[in-house]
């Protein structure tokens, strides 16, 4: 595809993100207050300086974790009900085929995600549609063909999963819910750079909403099948997201001009990077994928009901600093200006959020765990010791979103792979050794390994990247506004 020299970051209906630009001139600001005012009135102005000069960067952040939000309660109220209405022999099933979906969809992404937030804005206007329909068109088949794989590998030799080759419509129901799975994980990666991100938050609504609607009409007339209804009305509720997802597409591209590119251009062109960001996300969630598996196997039933309760006491505390880095990635793709600068500056705020959080979870985690039960009191420990990897995880996301957003994807590929190897072999030693505490106490002295490196990193990249921006002549006090609407459009 033709890309332009030089391409402004996109906001709403294409346009460029001056808040992006200014970043580093409002923060400079900032810094010029007068040496006799009071500390707190310096430190509010200067958060009000970052705050003024990175709404975009907070809006999509905000839309990422709110995303999540939906999806996990319209997702408990959903297996309520179906707890409800199931026998528990069809709930297990259920619940093991969605969570099999959760894994072969971004399995089957390839990439794709990452890769339209990196590439999109140095596409000419003309062509964004084209190449992000192409993108969702590869996720979505390769989820399918994954989803078909495991059906005739997989499932004939899994107990939980056996259910799935009861009808064939239920292994159709499964292989839809895949493929749309992946559709929807790129749909709401591509809203975030098409300046969106509040129709993530849309869709997984319309999603949860559809999704318990259609459940509730297919046990109310008796849907001979509770597999085939959980998963009926799952995969209806992913294809109403996906409808919309479809229109917002289309509304926030443009219609393609002139000849489309050779889809087999587009794939050879594109196929490395896509696969670079692929391996990244792929050792990213397996060790976070791989824990309770291991911790399921090796520890006794009382172990891994704790951990399951620490688990998602502690969810949402880990979701927050890593929507602060994947907007940031998305806020500065295809716009270079201060990187440096402004990676610095979301680091410190992504700490003090994680510290913040981490000292909630350590005061307050009694109460918490208390929601699940009085048995889950003896759970504070470990749930303290998991909370520490809050901050920890702070610099590795950072580093990986500076590095994509800097083009080093291949640089540190290697890296996050030996990190995720050495957190599943970290968690088998410890739960050996220490039970959940020492499964978790390593998994922590392995993210604080890996926070070292990042913080390494982070400084070699920061100091590139200045490099190259002192080069060009693009400093905090040089750097230009973007064009205008009008400019970008021609």
């Amino acid at each position: 595809m033709t890309r332009p020299p030089d391409r402004a970051g996109l906001a709403g209906n294409g346009r460029p993100a001056a808040a992006d630009v200014m970043t580093v001139q409002r923060m400079t600001a900032a810094r010029r207050d007068a040496p006799d005012a009071p500390r707190t009135a310096r430190t509010w102005r200067r958060l009000r300086a970052i705050a003024s000069s990175e709404r975009r960067l907070g809006a999509m952040a905000s839309a990422i974790f709110s995303g999540q939000v939906v999806s996990g309660l319209t997702g408990f109220v959903f297996w309520a009900l179906a707890a409800h209405e199931m026998s528990s022999a069809a709930l297990g099933i259920s619940g093991a085929s969605t969570g099999a979906m959760a894994f072969l969809g971004p399995l089957g992404m390839l990439g794709v995600g990452t890769l339209v937030i990196a590439e999109l804005p140095r596409q000419t206007a003309g062509a964004r549609r084209w190449f992000v329909f192409t993108g969702l068109g590869v996720a979505m088949a390769a989820a399918g063909v994954l989803s078909l794989l495991f059906l005739l590998v997989g499932a004939p030799f899994l107990t939980s999963y056996r259910g799935l080759l009861d009808s064939p419509w239920t292994a159709l129901y499964f292989v839809l819910g895949c493929a749309l799975t992946a559709l929807s994980n790129v749909f709401d990666q591509v809203m975030l750079v098409v300046g969106a991100p509040r129709a993530q938050v849309v869709r997984n609504i319309v999603a949860g909403v559809v999704k318990l609607t259609a459940l509730a009409v297919l046990v109310w007339f008796s849907y001979p099948s509770g597999v085939g209804a959980a998963l009926l009305s799952w995969s209806i509720g992913l294809l109403a997201g996906a409808a919309l997802a479809i229109r917002a597409l289309r509304r926030h591209l443009p219609p393609a001009d002139g000849a489309r590119p050779r889809l087999t251009r587009v794939l050879a062109e594109h196929a490395t990077a896509a696969l670079q960001h692929h391996g990244v996300n792929v050792a990213l969630f397996s060790g976070a994928l791989l824990q309770p598996v291991i911790i399921g196997a090796v520890l006794p039933a009382q172990a891994n009901a704790e951990f399951t309760a620490v688990r998602l006491a502690a969810m949402f505390a880990f979701l927050a600093p890593f929507a602060l880095a994947m907007a940031f990635f998305a806020s500065s793709a295809g716009n270079p200006r201060a990187l440096a600068s402004r990676s610095w500056m979301v680091t410190r705020v992504s700490l003090g959020v994680a510290i913040v959080l981490t000292a909630i979870l350590w005061i307050a985690g009694a109460y918490v765990l208390n929601l699940f039960g009085e048995q889950y009191a003896q759970a504070l420990t470990p749930l303290r010791i998991m909370s520490l990897g809050v901050p920890l995880l702070v610099f590795k996301d950072q580093y990986i979103a500076l590095a994509r957003a800097t083009g080093r994807i291949r640089s540190i590929l290697v890296a996050v792979a030996v990190g995720a190897a050495l957190e599943v072999l970290g968690t088998l030693w410890g739960s050996h050794l220490e039970g959940l505490n020492g499964a978790l106490t390593a998994w922590v002295g392995v993210l604080a390994v890996e926070a070292l490196y990042s913080i390494s990193g982070l400084r070699r990249i920061r100091r590139e990247v200045t490099a190259q921006e002192d080069a060009a002549g693009v400093t905090a006090s040089t750097v230009s506004p973007p064009s205008s609407p009008t400019e970008e459009r021609r």
